[in-house]
């Protein structure tokens, strides 16, 4: 549960199209940094509206990409959330916690990213591709001539 919150906080604020699955169908939200397209029906969660139920039932403090991050994070989805912190143009955070799942697979727990495959971090959200990503215009970028 905790986890589809996230994924639907997540696309919400990084402009994705949130949906949940009718109560009579009931699938798992797929995660953020994956494009599916479901054969199954979906419910759309229009941006107007959420942002109305928000307002409405004063949740704003808590609505935030923070508490997202917060959610997907303690639900053990690392790939979305270093996916999240790029999305959202936050590059030091998202290098920090790839940085993190980096180190955590080559030294703390390599046994569980055997099992688990969904924890390996994608090609573009590596350390080194996310530095990559943001430092290649100013490195491109010729001089001024200060």
């Amino acid at each position: 549960m905790v986890v589809t919150l996230a994924r639907i906080m997540g696309a919400y604020f990084s402009n994705g199209e949130p949906f949940v699955y009718p109560p009579h169908e009931p699938f798992r939200v797929p995660p953020l940094n994956t494009v599916c397209k479901t054969e199954h029906r979906t419910v759309p969660l229009y941006r107007d509206a959420i942002s109305a139920a928000v307002r409405q039932s004063q949740l704003g403090q808590v609505w935030t990409p923070e508490r997202s991050l917060c959610y997907l994070l303690l639900g053990g989805a690392l790939v979305e959330g270093v996916w999240l912190l790029n999305a959202l143009g936050d590059w030091k955070a998202a290098f920090i916690v790839s940085s993190a799942c980096v180190y955590h697979r080559k030294n703390l727990a390599p046994e569980l990213y055997e099992r688990k495959k969904k924890l390996i971090l994608p090609e573009d959200l590596l350390p080194v591709s996310i530095l990559k990503q943001q430092l290649a215009p100013i490195v491109t970028q010729k001089s001024t001539g200060w």
